[in-house]
């Protein structure tokens, strides 16, 4: 990862047409470099980073990278137990006072699919004590201007097109209106599966 962000300076004769599509396909090699910058973000260290997200967002702006329509969306990850309970806590709350739901503010980029079954398969990789399964699925009730969109198709740079991937950008706001529990008596499942259904307020 030091030597991928050592190397960043090498590449500025490069158009930035080409290096946001290249740097795209960086992230979505099945490597520690999105862990660890997603984890640097969500801490608020994003110093060692400021170049490589500079570049993907001007790739945006030169419509390099391909701006993504879709109305709807899924996400399915594990979550620890005390965020699930936070966050159904906070939408509660949120609709006593008249509100309707919880706000999400993201830190880091957020990775979603077009396919369903795509988000259940991400769902159901790995498991951890404390953690439960969540499938969020994504409306989008608004029209967005390309321009100001960080929501981008990388479906088809990404070096696993079949996964049909949506990537947003960081200061994505969305919010959390509605959620329900399904509970399982199978031992070769999670005895818990949060859906979660989320509105997209800005990019």
């Amino acid at each position: 990862i030091t030597r991928f962000l050592d190397s960043i300076s090498d590449l500025s004769d490069i158009p930035i047409e080409v290096l946001s599509r290249y740097y795209v396909r960086i992230y979505t090699e099945e490597s520690d470099f999105y862990r660890e910058l997603n984890q640097s973000l969500r801490e608020g260290r994003k110093e060692n980073y400021l170049s490589y997200i500079k570049v993907l967002y001007e790739g945006i702006k030169l419509k390099a990278l391909p701006y993504s329509n879709e109305n709807i969306l899924y996400r399915g990850c594990l979550l620890p137990n005390k965020e699930i309970e936070d966050m159904i806590k906070f939408k509660n709350k949120g609709e006593v006072e008249g509100l309707p739901g919880a706000i999400v503010f993201s830190r880091s980029f957020l990775s979603f699919t077009k396919k369903e079954n795509v988000a259940i398969e991400f769902m159901n990789k790995y498991q951890r004590p404390n953690f439960s399964k969540v499938l969020f699925i994504l409306k989008k009730d608004i029209e967005i201007d390309y321009n100001s969109s960080t929501q981008v198709d990388v479906g088809q740079l990404s070096n696993y097109d079949y996964e049909a991937e949506i990537l947003f950008f960081p200061s994505s706001i969305f919010i959390f209106i509605f959620s329900f529990l399904i509970s399982f008596s199978s031992l070769s499942l999670f005895s818990k599966l949060f859906i979660g259904l989320l509105l997209l307020l800005s990019q």
